[in-house]
């Protein structure tokens, strides 16, 4: 069966490819499968040998999907089959920016857009005010409630969350984390609990944040040092389980 691609897969898969390349893989659409294999999506943990894992990887990688041309039109090419496609760290933000694409078709100016939390600001809210949005602090367990860690003026930015405080389980007394890193197959273990990435248009905030959770903070600030245009707010802790931040020149937070 003839698959027809539309423009909104097309920019998508662009975008996600982008950022994949940009980052050496830390962002990958076709890390879904390792996500469902660990036990996530139940909210347990399951018992995954490293020949499992292997098995999967197998199937996993950006650069084993790619976009040709045929007469009847762009055609998705897989190296494997078995390689499934899942935007779900890059669509919230992507559909952010859809509905400002709509607002702006529409000559509306001023606005929040807020979908699972990714967020886009334009101009003013009434009154003449910049639009304030808050960071939540990270939670000491899926059910806690939301506490705000910090807030933040946005005008003309987007702003986008990744974090492992309220998707996680925990085995053997150690919590894995839902990032997984596409280039072991496994769940990333290090200090960082959030990454907030502050930029010009919401589907590379999402994108981003989710490949800095990936990277760890430190090479995360390497990587921030090399490409200006993003800003990144990072809530991590030491090694006594304090909540320490770290944030680029440029984050602006507001009291």
């Amino acid at each position: 069966m003839e698959i027809r691609l539309n423009d909104h897969f097309m920019e998508l898969f662009n975008r996600s490819q982008d950022v994949s390349a940009a980052t050496g893989g830390c962002f990958d659409i076709t890390v879904g499968p390792l996500v469902k294999a660990w036990g996530f999506w139940k909210k347990k943990g399951l018992d995954l040998n490293q020949k499992q894992v292997d098995s999967i990887l197998a199937f996993v990688g950006y650069h084993k999907v790619r976009l040709v041309n045929t007469d009847k039109g762009r055609k998705l090419l897989k190296e494997h089959p078995e390689t499934m496609l899942d935007f779900n760290a890059i669509a919230q933000g992507y559909t952010v920016d859809v509905v400002a694409d709509y607002f702006k078709g529409k000559a509306l100016n001023d606005y929040l857009i807020e979908i699972g939390g990714e967020v886009r600001a334009s101009g003013i809210k009434e009154g003449s005010a910049n639009w304030v949005v808050g960071i939540e602090k990270p939670a000491g367990n899926s059910d806690a409630a939301q506490v705000i860690q910090e807030k933040v003026e946005l005008k003309n930015k987007s702003l986008a969350t990744s974090g492992s405080s309220r998707k996680y389980f925990i085995k053997d007394g150690i919590k894995y984390s839902h990032t997984i890193d596409p280039s072991t197959g496994y769940p990333v273990q290090h200090s960082l609990l959030s990454v907030t990435v502050m930029a010009d248009d919401c589907t590379a905030a999402d994108a981003y944040a989710t490949a800095f959770m990936v990277m760890g903070m430190e090479k995360a600030r390497d990587f921030l040092k090399l490409h200006p245009g993003m800003e990144a707010y990072f809530i991590y802790s030491d090694s006594a389980g304090n909540l320490l931040h770290y944030k680029t020149a440029n984050f602006i937070t507001s009291k």
